[in-house]
């Protein structure tokens, strides 16, 4: 379930454009089930949109709110984007990778080498450390 500190609030006419920050992990289908959004469906009406993209980036969904309850809200998908294979590139031995936060990464084994930088900087980090 979504946390309620986790939504933010666009006010525009009679509903509201909503977005929503998820944690890794969560996927299209959780956001999908009624019962992800029971601490925040207070916030919601019919038609409202919300626009979610998890800390690492790897998808994008819009989706629209319609049908709301007490403690659920029933949602539609509006659009559906996969960004997950735009945010890695693999090195030898090297994954250069956007982490959300983070931003871009360099990880080797699952161990972070290098991270807070751009794709370009994080790529040109990596080819350095090959070379070297």
């Amino acid at each position: 379930m979504l946390p309620s500190n986790r939504i933010k609030v666009q006010a525009y006419s009679d509903n509201q454009n909503h977005a929503v920050r998820v944690e890794v992990g969560t996927t299209i289908e959780d956001v999908l089930k009624p019962e992800f959004w029971t601490y925040c469906a207070k916030n919601f009406v019919e038609g409202d949109e919300i626009k979610i993209i998890p800390d690492d980036f790897s998808f994008y969904l819009n989706v629209i709110v319609t049908t709301v309850g007490k403690n659920y809200a029933h949602v539609k998908v509006l659009q559906r984007v996969n960004l997950a294979e735009e945010k890695e590139r693999t090195f030898d031995g090297l994954i250069v990778k956007l982490r959300g936060p983070k931003k871009w990464s360099v990880l080797r084994n699952d161990q972070v080498l290098a991270e807070g930088m751009n794709k370009v900087e994080a790529e040109a980090w990596a080819d350095e450390y090959e070379a070297a």
